[in-house]
């Protein structure tokens, strides 16, 4: 399993195991991650130790009082947990529609990028808030925006394009149920490291 990709599905995982206080189950969650071979919890520090197939080793510290946890791997490390707040580098760049409830958000570092995610409920017209979207994403500083609309009425996202070697980009992917006005919001920012 690729690196990237295992860090991506933990990091999925960390939101979840972070508020579990039991051994058994953070065992039992972590090996239904594909690729995990081994799982060595201390529970004294909290922290938890994954040992993937191909012999890569991930660190993910758990902070119960936080609701956070931490994975560290050759990679980089990204950090994800309970979040009522848009981080200020999204919100810098991006305003969500009035109806956004975060309700996650993560943040990866890389030796050559950061980015940064935030997740959460929202509802309300599925083609208003894709306009409304695009068009605070066109308000951005953006070089290009393109708008992908893959099952009208239930999923589409919106991307910012900053050109540049590197550039940055946004990227808003909006989810709904059919029969329901309810949703997810997801909004990712990458930016090249500082």
């Amino acid at each position: 399993m690729h690196p990237v990709r295992s860090l991506a599905a933990l990091g999925a995982g960390a939101l979840l195991l972070a508020g579990c206080s039991s051994e058994s189950v953070v065992e039992r969650g972590l090996s239904q991650v594909e690729g995990i071979e081994d799982v060595e919890i201390d529970s004294d520090d909290g922290s938890v130790t994954i040992e993937g197939q191909d012999g890569e080793s991930f660190d993910l510290d758990i902070d119960e009082d936080e609701g956070t946890g931490t994975i560290t791997t050759d990679e980089g490390t990204i950090t994800t947990g309970e979040s009522s707040e848009v981080p200020e580098e999204i919100a810098a760049v991006f305003t969500p529609p009035a109806g956004f409830q975060p309700q996650a958000a993560s943040e990866v570092t890389e030796a050559d990028s950061r980015a940064f995610t935030v997740q959460g409920a929202i509802s309300g017209d599925w083609g208003e808030l894709m306009d409304e979207i695009e068009a605070s994403v066109a308000d951005g500083p953006w070089d290009e925006v393109q708008r992908q609309d893959m099952a009208e009425g239930v999923m589409g996202g919106v991307t910012g394009i900053q050109e540049g070697d590197p550039g940055s980009t946004l990227t808003i992917s909006l989810l709904m149920d059919e029969s329901s006005p309810e949703g997810v919001l997801t909004i990712a920012l990458m930016l090249p490291a500082e």
